[in-house]
């Protein structure tokens, strides 16, 4: 259980991210994935302004998110606070990188939405991560985009993508949906693409950092 689905408190964030939203003057999208697991990535995010309202519309939509963090976030006390704000423990120094570790928990798991920014950083970036494409098609789990558009202040999850293992025809149908797509600092956005040496898989050590 996490904060987004204990009972009475879900439905007080429901409104808390109701009056957020509201109060800037921003619109949820409709749109709500059916589907118990699946891979979401948030782009653009070139703005600390993307997690305030990012949250605002999960506390709305009720949507039981979870992130990952290094394991040292979950020593003692802190560990259950973690747990219940949605995270989930990966060792970044274990002989299993922090893909397979993450296909280990989609497996173990009935019901499981992990959220992963591609681009890595709110900062310019050259081109995206390829961890959330790795984990989807080993989990064999979809991808879900979600998007904050500062042009038309919209946020929201819009369209499921199934893999094909194809990157160039999977990118270009991710790159259809992000089209016209604004983040608050536009020329920080990063080009819908995976880096050479990714695409060669020489990035997948046991500290391969996918977000």
């Amino acid at each position: 259980m996490t904060v987004f689905n204990t009972p009475t408190i879900k439905h007080f964030l429901k409104f808390i991210g109701f009056i957020i939203l509201k109060s800037i003057g921003w619109k949820a999208d409709p749109r709500i994935p059916t589907l118990k697991k699946y891979v979401v990535i948030v782009y653009p995010h070139t703005s600390n302004w993307d997690f305030p309202i990012g949250m605002a519309y999960t506390f709305l939509k009720g949507h039981n998110l979870h992130w990952m963090g290094k394991n040292s976030l979950f020593k003692g006390f802190a560990g259950p606070i973690m747990r219940w704000l949605g995270g989930i423990s990966i060792n970044r120094k274990a002989a299993q990188n922090v893909v397979g570790q993450t296909v280990e928990k989609y497996n173990n798991s009935e019901e499981l939405i992990v959220v992963i920014p591609p681009e890595g950083t709110r900062g310019a970036g050259n081109c995206w991560k390829s961890g959330f494409y790795r984990i989807a098609r080993q989990a064999n789990v979809p991808v879900v985009c979600a998007y904050i558009d500062y042009q038309s202040k919209m946020v929201g999850m819009g369209e499921v993508i199934e893999l094909t293992g194809d990157e160039e025809a999977d990118l270009h149908q991710i790159r259809q949906f992000y089209e016209g797509k604004v983040g608050l600092h536009p020329e920080d956005m990063a080009p819908i693409c995976f880096k050479e040496r990714e695409k060669k898989g020489t990035s997948a050590s046991s500290t391969e950092t996918i977000s």
